[in-house]
């Protein structure tokens, strides 16, 4: 490229790199230094760089069109990264590992992130379709008043079977964890590969809260699972739904929502929310407070919670909209699919909660001894 002739110094530039004259004095060597273009710069300039949002959420959980359709809108681009338990987001934050701006931690999870002090706060300024989100979820434990985190999805941990293969099914985890149903099923049960929600199903089956402290609970949750062990095929928090749909397992733990491509290919398969107690966890769309592009992040939130973008993604997902508005369109046509995927805990339902150090560490105790890690 053939390099510009260096500039000639206008009289202004002249004397003011000698410090010899005051703009406020004499205004009109300003006016002859700015009265040419600067040959310096090119005649085409390059267009600004385009932002680049990076969204770390569960995998399948926003509709790839949507984000088509908001760099469209915006200009701003999404990248998407997938994590399959929130520890495994909260450690890779911690260590650094994680370029992220955007992320989908759930109740739990953002209650700890908070503590660490990884959150950006909001601005409600920039987000004026908060008004959609279903007010029960703006006085949420885990962030009062919504200042770090905007509830984006629900659903419930339960179970899915293969009633060709299990035509009586139990309907509460004391039932699933009965050995005079699990054991004639050896080598195909699936569990979550989370220690949180599957020591929390154990601790439910003994009509205990999957939050509790207390070491003599813990101890009979964890004899429960060393007991049922020997019948899982896998523990599994990513393919599980692949594996009941294949035919590989006929029993798998899982995510309410994540069984929806499994339950349309095959009938036989159907979801069942527990009716003794069941988990029922609440994923939040936050901003990181490292991030650079906070505006354009609360403008992805904002673009989400509008009613029929979060209808179209409910559908996606097969996860319940925490956007009330969007609930009252349907947010799935009405069938026997959505009616096991969306139904409501007939019994009690808690969520879990960020515990103490002490009683973290026996639950990462009890799932080192359980994975054989």
């Amino acid at each position: 490229m053939k390099l510009a002739a260096r500039p000639r110094q206008s009289l202004a530039s002249f004397f003011l790199g000698g410090r010899l004259l005051s703009l406020a004095v004499f205004p009109f060597l300003v006016c002859l230094g700015c009265s040419k273009e600067d040959p310096t710069k090119p005649d085409n300039p390059s267009p600004p760089e385009p932002v680049v949002l990076n969204l770390y959420i569960w995998e399948e959980y926003v509709d790839p069109e949507l984000l088509k359709e908001f760099e469209a809108e915006t200009g701003i681009k999404i990248t998407v990264g997938n994590y399959y338990t929130n520890e495994e987001m909260i450690e890779a934050l911690e260590g650094g590992k994680l370029e992220a701006d955007l992320i989908c931690p759930s109740d739990y999870a953002v209650e700890i992130l908070i503590s660490k002090d990884l959150l950006a706060e909001l601005d409600p300024g920039n987000l004026s379709n908060l008004v959609n989100i279903d007010q029960r979820f703006f006085d949420v434990y885990y962030d009062p008043n919504l200042r770090f985190c905007v509830p984006y999805q629900w659903g419930t941990t339960g179970f899915a079977y293969n009633g060709d293969h299990i035509p009586n099914p139990p309907a509460t985890w004391a039932g699933f964890f009965d050995p005079a149903f699990y054991e004639p099923l050896q080598g195909k049960i699936s569990l979550l590969d989370d220690s949180r929600e599957t020591i929390g199903a154990a601790l439910l089956s003994l009509g205990y809260s999957a939050n509790t402290k207390n070491p003599q609970e813990l101890a009979e949750a964890e004899s429960r699972l060393q007991a049922f062990k020997p019948c899982v095929r896998a523990f599994d928090s990513d393919d599980f739904d692949l594996r009941i749909q294949d035919g590989s397992v006929w029993l798998a733990h899982g995510f309410s929502g994540d069984f929806l491509s499994a339950i349309k290919a095959n009938p036989a398969i159907r979801y069942v929310v527990p009716t003794d107690n069941v988990i029922v966890a609440v994923d939040n769309l936050a901003i990181l407070k490292r991030s650079p592009y906070r505006e354009e992040a609360e403008r992805f939130i904002n673009f989400i919670l509008r009613p029929g973008i979060a209808r179209r993604n409910a559908e996606f997902t097969g996860f319940e909209t925490c956007v009330v508005s969007a609930q009252d369109m349907e947010a799935m046509p009405p069938g026997p699919i959505q009616e096991q995927l969306h139904a409501r805990p007939e019994g009690t339902f808690e969520m879990l909660q960020s515990l103490p150090g002490s009683a973290q560490e026996t639950y990462d105790r009890i799932w080192e001894n359980l994975r054989g890690e």
